[in-house]
Formats: structure tokens, C-alpha cells, sequence
């Protein structure tokens, strides 16, 4: 039989009460930002849950991915396909290809940031494509 001190109670009751509140303040904070944008115009924060929800049913990778970008973390864009292609072991053309795939999801819900995906990722394959011409 195991027994539990008090001590040890109330140690993983205060842990477990800070995580949860560090959530719930989150939660708050994204739920305060979304009344906002139902102030701006109505029905637009409902709309964008609901889009954002779309998303990630058709694609938990682009759903995350969305988010990032929407925070303004482009990095996940903007990765080379040469770069991700050896995390992955794939060709760039593989991952070319599973990107145009992934990509037109996010087109069906937010055109607006698939066209602005579409031109981080030109960006970004821009340079390679001038190395690998200067090569010939």
C-alpha cells in the first residue's frame, strides 16, 4: 500500500493549478483578440474559427503551419526543399509535389494565404534555381 503525504498533494495540486491557469490566461487572451475582431465586423470571428477548424480536419500539418504564419513566423514557408529533403529522405520533387498538395488545401479555406505561401515559397526556391543555372 502506497501512501501520500500532504506535502506531496498539495506539490502536484499547485503544479497541476499552474499549468491550468497558464492555459486558461491563454485561452483568455485568444478569446479577448476574437471579440475584437467581432467588433471590427460581425460574424467575422466566427467565420474564422469555423475556417481555421476546416483546416484542420483537412490537414493538422497546414492548420500549424497557418498558425505560425499568421504570427509571423515564416520559417516554416520558407524552408528550401533541399533542406527538408534530407530531414525527410525525399526528393525536392517529392516535396514539391506533397507542398502543391498541401497548399491547395489551405486554398479551398484561405485563398488569400495559400497565394501568400505560394509566393514565400517562389522566394524562396528563387536563389536555388539561379545556383543551379550558373552551374550549367
Amino acid at each position: 500500500m502506497s501512501s501520500i503525504t500532504t506535502a506531496d498533494w498539495v506539490t502536484n495540486c499547485v503544479t497541476t493549478y499552474d499549468a491550468a491557469r497558464g492555459t486558461a490566461q491563454l485561452s483568455c487572451e485568444i478569446m479577448e483578440r476574437l471579440v475584437e475582431m467581432h467588433e471590427i465586423k460581425i460574424g467575422r470571428a466566427a467565420d474564422f474559427c469555423r475556417r481555421l477548424g476546416t483546416l484542420s480536419d483537412m490537414s493538422p500539418t497546414m492548420f500549424l503551419i497557418t498558425l505560425r504564419l499568421g504570427s509571423g513566423n515564416v520559417d516554416a514557408v520558407r524552408r528550401s526543399f533541399s533542406e527538408m529533403a534530407e530531414h525527410r529522405g525525399l526528393t525536392r520533387q517529392a516535396l514539391h509535389f506533397e507542398w502543391s498538395q498541401e497548399v491547395d488545401k489551405v486554398r479551398m479555406v484561405f485563398p488569400e494565404l495559400a497565394q501568400l505561401m505560394a509566393d514565400y515559397r517562389q522566394s524562396t526556391d528563387e536563389p536555388e534555381r539561379g545556383d543551379s543555372e550558373e552551374g550549367r
